[in-house]
């Protein structure tokens, strides 16, 4: 239980810092957020295999962590500007849903490292 808190500490703290950075910054909408979404992908990925015995950090999990974390916001943005079809009384979608697609994105890169 107490490694798990742990985690989710450093996971928030890494979220929270990735969201203001985004939102900080407004350099570009597409190259920028792609460096700061990957990166706190592998700061992700650091904090879970330094702490999960069986996540290994390798080359290909790496690189994979940060092209999908990576690209995960520039596609929310294309997608909801380009009409991602919502619901009308929903506003958690376009609030929460970069959360939600970017940890899921985050998670399948980290998996890649996950030994047999």
């Amino acid at each position: 239980m107490g490694l798990t808190l742990v985690i989710v500490i450093f996971l928030v703290t890494i979220f929270y810092a990735f969201v203001i950075a985004a939102i900080s910054f407004k350099f570009d909408k597409l190259f920028f957020p792609i460096f700061i979404a990957g990166i706190a992908g592998i700061l992700t990925l650091g904090v879970k295999g330094v702490l999960i015995d069986s996540i290994e950090m390798n080359y290909k999990t790496i690189g994979c962590t940060f092209l999908l974390s990576g690209i995960s916001l520039p596609i929310w943005i294309i997608l909801t500007e380009n009409g991602l079809p919502m619901p009308q009384d929903s506003a958690l979608i376009p609030q929460f849903g970069i959360m939600i697609f970017w940890m899921a994105m985050t998670t399948i890169g980290i998996s890649s490292g996950i030994k047999n």
